[in-house]
């Protein structure tokens, strides 16, 4: 277990190919309310929706729940696909949903 290495994922993959990874829940959520306010690239009313969204995203009980809230995610960052927020999100969580 980790405490939210998301960008280590890959590393730790190649030293343990058959390890299953898990990452603390609180860590992680923690960590990308951070991130809203360091890569978002928007105003405090939207850095505050956005860390709404992403305890939500970490925590969604449904597959359309979550992707409900990735396109409020997305809206909330002006449906800017290149926002680096949203880009490290999909590279980092987004890929791994089913793990």
């Amino acid at each position: 277990m980790t405490d939210k290495a998301l960008h280590e994922k890959d590393v730790l993959a190649d030293a343990w190919p058959k390890a299953r990874q898990l990452v603390c829940k609180w860590n992680v959520e923690t960590w990308l309310k951070k991130q809203c306010s360091r890569l978002g690239g928007v105003g405090k009313l939207e850095t505050k929706q956005l860390k709404v969204i992403m305890k939500g995203l970490v925590n969604a009980e449904s597959q359309q729940e979550y992707d409900d809230l990735k396109a409020a995610f997305l809206s909330t960052v002006g449906d800017d696909a290149d926002n680096l927020l949203y880009k490290s999100f999909m590279t980092h969580w987004d890929t791994t949903t089913e793990e």
